[in-house]
């Protein structure tokens, strides 16, 4: 965790043989980009709190505060607006 002007910003993760959890913690008023690891994953999915913002390589719209996602060698940068998120990484 770090405090900024804005507030704090939090982050906490946990990985497993076949799953990564990241939960992140944006304050009111920012945005910021998280870059989540695909961890050698031919087909990953990520989750925000159940809901899919990344399928079959690409980004899935519809998740509240999830603004965008892109492939970047071997993560995916997701561009978030202030508010509570737990990303699940999944794949085979």
């Amino acid at each position: 965790s770090i405090e900024t002007v804005a507030g704090l910003i939090e982050s906490n993760w946990k990985q497993q043989a076949d799953l990564f959890n990241l939960k992140v913690v944006i304050p009111v008023n920012s945005i910021a980009s998280v870059s989540l690891p695909l961890l050698n994953f031919k087909n990953a999915t990520i989750l925000e709190s159940g809901k899919a913002v990344w399928q079959d390589g690409t980004f899935v719209t519809g998740v509240t505060g999830v603004k965008d996602a892109k492939i970047d060698g071997t993560n995916v940068n997701i561009s978030l607006g202030s508010g509570t998120y737990e990303f699940e990484i999944s794949g085979n």
